[in-house]
């Protein structure tokens, strides 16, 4: 259903994008609280892999974290140049 007011989970985001740019399979990567069995494991690995999104620096992802608006943000600044859309800097 359509929520436009509704949270969106870190996770969640990372799928959003991964099947934009496809949905390739990924090898999952080793991300201490990524359960590999979850829909959104290879996404999360994908997102990693290309630059588009980090996990926080103690080795976590927080995927059931609600993502924030600059995590929007960069995570798209990131995507657009993985897909060769012209931007400015982003971090």
């Amino acid at each position: 259903s359509f929520r436009p007011l509704a949270s969106i989970s870190r996770a969640d985001f990372a799928v959003i994008l991964w099947r934009r740019a496809g949905g390739q399979s990924t090898p999952i990567a080793n991300i201490v609280d990524l359960d590999p069995n979850r829909y959104y494991a290879e996404a999360i690995s994908w997102a990693q892999q290309v630059g588009v999104m980090n996990g926080y620096g103690d080795g976590r992802f927080g995927p059931d974290d609600n993502i924030t608006r600059g995590q929007v943000a960069l995570m798209l600044c990131r995507y657009s140049r993985l897909v060769d859309l012209p931007v400015g800097t982003c971090s």
